[in-house]
C-alpha cells in the first residue's frame, strides 16, 4: 500500500487496522485493510486496500458518504467513522490487492475494547497556540454555567523560537496540550470536554489573532489509561501574529475564567462564533488586503446587526408603540417632493429624468437605522469606550470596502495600516462581547 506519510507532510497521528467500508444508505459494504492519518493542516485521511472484489463496486456504485467500521491492528481498539468521502479510487489489474482508495474523513473515533471506564481527563492537541501568557502551566479553574466546575491546564510543547519560525514560514505546528479535568475527579463526559476545548480554541483565536485549533483529543481514565481517541478534520490556517491585546499582568485564570464562561451568552446576544470565525478567517494569511478587509467588515456587520435586532433598531421607529415611522403615505409624500426638487435641479429631459429616477431609488432606505450610529452604540454597550474615537475611521473603511472593494476611504494611511486598524477594532469589539474589560487590554496603536 502507498504510504500517506510520503505524500502528506506534517502527519501527527496515525492508526491502522482492518474492517468494512459501507455506503451510507446503500447497505453495500466491502472488506478493507486501512490506515488513517491526521496532519497539522487538519486533513484527516483514510487509505484502504480491498480484501475482496467488492471495493470498486461499492464505491463506484454509490454517490455519497461512506461509513468505516474496523478493528485496530493490535486488536485492542474499535475504529469508527461516520463520514468518509472518497477522493481517489485506483483499480489496476485483476487482483483484489489492486483495489485501493484514498478518502477524506470528518471524524474518527478509536475506542479501547472492554468495559466502559469513567473519563476523568481530556487531553487535546492544539496547533498554533504559543501561549501569550507568561505562565500557563498551572491549572486554571473555571466555573462554567453549563459545564460545571472544570480545571484547564496548558502544557507547551514548542521551543521558544517556534513562533517566529511559524510566522516567517507561514507554517502550522502543534504547540501544546490542553488538559481538561473535572473537579475532584468527577466523571467528565466526552461532549462536555469537547465543548470546552472548542470554546477555548475560539476565544484563544480572537485573543491571539491566529487560528487556534484542536486536532486530536485523548480521553483518559482516572488511572491515566486512554479510553477513547477522537481525530477530527478541523480547519487550521497558517500562523499569523498580531500585536498583543491582553495586558501582561492579566492572568490566565482571570482571562479564561471570564471569557470562556461568557461564550454561550455572547452567542445568544451577538452571534459571537459567527463573527469570531469571520474575524479569524479575515486575518489568516493568503488573501489580498482588500479581501481580508471585506471579511473583517462582515464580522463588524454581524455584530452591528445583532445589536440592532436585539434593540429593535433595524428601522427608525415612532411613538410609544414603536411603529415604523416610514409608512407608505410618508414615503409617497417624500418621493413626490424629492422628485419635484430634482426636476428643478436636473431638468426634465431624458438624461435628467434618468438621474432623478436613480436617486429616488434611495428613498426606501431612508428609514434604516444608520450603521455608524449602530456601531457607536455597540462599542458603548460592550464597554470598549476607548474605541469610540475610531468609530468614524472604521465605518469609513467599511463603506469603501463594501462599495468599491478598496481602501480608498478612511484615514490617510497605507492599506496595510488601514487593515491593521480595522482588525484591531473588530478584535477588541469581540473581546468586549465576552465582557473582557478594556482595562485588561493594551491601548490600540494606530
Amino acid at each position: 500500500m502507498d504510504q500517506l506519510q510520503s505524500s502528506h507532510l506534517g502527519v501527527i497521528r496515525s492508526f491502522s487496522g482492518h474492517g468494512f467500508l459501507e455506503g451510507v444508505g446503500s447497505g453495500q459494504r466491502a472488506g478493507i485493510q486501512f490506515e488513517t492519518f491526521e496532519t497539522v493542516r487538519g486533513d484527516l485521511w483514510l487509505e484502504a486496500t480491498g480484501t475482496g472484489h467488492r471495493l470498486g463496486s461499492v464505491v463506484a456504485g454509490f454517490v455519497g458518504p461512506h461509513r468505516l467500521e474496523g478493528t485496530s491492528s493490535d486488536g485492542l481498539h474499535t475504529i469508527h467513522c461516520e463520514l468518509v468521502w472518497v477522493t481517489e479510487l485506483r483499480l489496476s489489474g485483476g487482483g483484489a490487492s489492486s483495489e485501493k482508495l484514498r478518502a477524506r474523513c470528518g471524524e474518527i473515533k478509536i475506542k479501547r475494547i472492554g468495559p466502559e471506564r469513567p473519563i476523568s481527563t481530556a487531553q487535546a492537541l492544539l496547533v498554533n497556540y504559543p501561549s501569550p501568557f507568561a505562565s500557563q502551566d498551572a491549572p486554571t479553574s473555571i466555573v462554567h454555567p453549563r459545564l460545571g466546575e472544570i480545571n484547564i491546564e496548558f502544557r507547551s510543547t514548542h521551543s521558544p523560537g517556534l513562533s517566529r519560525k511559524m510566522e516567517v514560514g507561514l507554517g502550522i505546528s502543534e504547540t501544546g496540550l490542553l488538559n481538561v479535568k473535572a473537579r475532584d475527579d468527577e466523571q467528565l463526559s466526552e461532549s462536555k470536554a469537547s465543548d470546552l476545548v472548542d470554546e477555548f480554541c475560539l476565544v484563544s483565536s480572537v485573543q491571539t489573532g491566529t487560528r487556534v485549533q484542536w486536532l486530536t483529543i485523548d480521553y483518559l481514565s482516572v488511572s491515566g489509561e486512554t479510553c477513547l481517541t477522537v481525530l477530527r478534520s478541523n480547519k487550521t490556517a497558517p500562523f499569523r501574529s498580531m500585536p498583543r491585546v491582553i495586558r501582561h499582568d492579566v492572568t490566565p485564570e482571570q482571562f479564561f475564567g471570564l471569557a470562556i464562561v461568557r461564550v454561550d451568552e455572547a452567542e445568544l446576544l451577538w452571534r459571537f462564533s459567527e463573527a469570531a470565525n469571520a474575524f479569524v478567517e479575515a486575518i489568516a494569511p493568503g488573501d489580498s488586503l482588500e479581501l481580508q478587509g471585506l471579511k473583517l467588515t462582515s464580522a463588524l456587520e454581524i455584530l452591528a446587526g445583532a445589536w440592532m435586532r436585539r434593540n429593535r433598531k433595524e428601522y427608525v421607529l415612532d411613538g410609544p408603540f414603536e411603529r415604523p415611522l416610514f409608512d407608505d403615505v410618508l414615503r409617497r409624500e417624500i418621493t413626490a417632493e424629492l422628485r419635484r426638487l430634482l426636476r428643478e435641479r436636473l431638468g426634465t429631459d431624458k438624461q435628467g429624468r434618468e438621474k432623478t429616477s436613480l436617486m429616488l431609488q434611495h428613498v426606501r432606505g431612508l428609514n434604516r437605522y444608520p450603521f455608524r450610529v449602530a456601531v457607536r452604540r455597540l462599542v458603548a454597550d460592550t464597554g470598549q469606550r476607548a474605541l469610540l474615537e475610531h468609530v468614524d475611521e472604521a465605518v469609513e473603511l467599511r463603506n469603501a470596502l463594501v462599495h468599491t472593494a478598496s481602501f480608498s476611504g478612511g484615514p490617510r494611511r497605507s492599506p496595510p495600516a488601514k487593515l491593521a486598524l480595522l482588525a484591531g477594532f473588530v478584535q477588541r469589539l469581540l473581546l468586549g462581547c465576552l465582557d473582557v474589560p478594556e482595562t485588561w487590554m493594551e491601548p490600540m496603536r494606530v
